[in-house]
């Protein structure tokens, strides 16, 4: 499963939320999910793990768990403006975590085997009624603002690798025509001694015909005179 598609997912779970935040730190900690209703009223976080060991290991994070549990313990007195969300989730692979493995202030979300979509199994509990997105207005400004650009330098960045890349592919097509005409021309320049050597070979073969021939003609004219000397005799 990828991260990514894991974003994009959850992004559809909750379509009908306004802003949505992924990796980023709203509250004291770093959440995998943050998004906020439609009326810019409530706050949810989904927190995804894609390990049973990972879903436990994420109660050594006391600070964040003692907030939320304390957050649950107030809601219907709403003594204090909390900061933690208004829901939160765990969202992992189908069956990984059970339901009655959850903290009572957590909801639950399946994904499905490739992690591109997210059923809920649970419908996490409201902590409190808090409304916490005024009190992060400035914050989710800043957070969209650096998302912003992260996100617009690593679109540049991504432009200007394609561009190399594709600088590179030219460049190595460029030599490989170079380097193919090298070896065409040195293949030419082989068949052109080749047709030389024939050449001389046949002309030597040529000349050692004629010579042949000049010899036999000698040797018959031989023949003949030693004949001729014979009959006179």
């Amino acid at each position: 499963m990828e991260m990514n598609d894991i974003h994009l997912a959850l992004a559809i779970r909750f379509s009908n939320h306004k802003y949505k935040l992924y990796n980023s730190y709203v509250f004291n900690w770093e959440s995998d999910y943050f998004s906020t209703t439609s009326d810019n009223k409530y706050t949810y976080e989904v927190e995804v793990k894609l390990s049973r060991s990972d879903f436990f290991a994420d109660f050594k994070k006391g600070d964040k768990h003692t907030s939320l549990t304390t957050a649950m313990g107030l809601k219907l007195f709403n003594e204090i403006h909390t900061q933690t969300p208004n829901r939160f989730y765990y969202c992992c692979p189908e069956g990984m975590i059970k339901i009655e493995e959850l903290p009572p202030y957590a909801g639950l979300l399946y994904l499905n085997e490739k992690g591109t979509s997210a059923r809920q199994v649970k419908t996490a509990p409201i902590i409190h009624k808090n409304n916490n997105v005024d009190k992060y207005l400035r914050s989710l400004i800043d957070k969209f603002y650096f998302q912003h650009q992260k996100m617009r330098s690593d679109y540049t960045y991504a432009k200007y690798q394609l561009k190399n890349h594709d600088f590179v592919v030219k460049e190595n097509a460029r030599l490989h025509t170079i380097v193919n005409l090298e070896r065409d021309n040195g293949f030419m320049l082989e068949i052109e001694q080749l047709k030389k050597d024939i050449k001389k070979l046949k002309d030597d073969n040529f000349k050692l015909l004629v010579e042949k021939g000049k010899y036999f003609r000698e040797l018959e004219d031989l023949k003949r005179t030693l004949i001729t000397k014979d009959g006179n005799s």
